[in-house]
């Protein structure tokens, strides 16, 4: 999106948060707001345990 100050992310996030405010099973602790990381490759890393196979790991490229 290209945002650079806090007024800028502002707008976005408060839209998020009322239509997460919505659906009434909803609980928002809170907002965490970091920088953009350099370009890059990005991966997703995540992990469950399966009732069948036990835990299980997946790896992969994430982004566009």
């Amino acid at each position: 999106m290209g945002l650079k100050t806090s007024k800028q992310v502002e707008a976005p996030m408060r839209d998020s948060i009322r239509s997460e405010a919505e659906i009434p099973q909803a609980v928002i602790d809170g907002v965490s707001v970091q920088k953009m990381a350099r370009p890059g490759t990005e991966v997703i890393v995540g992990m469950t345990k399966d009732v069948q196979f036990g835990p299980v790991l997946m790896f992969g490229l994430a982004g566009f």
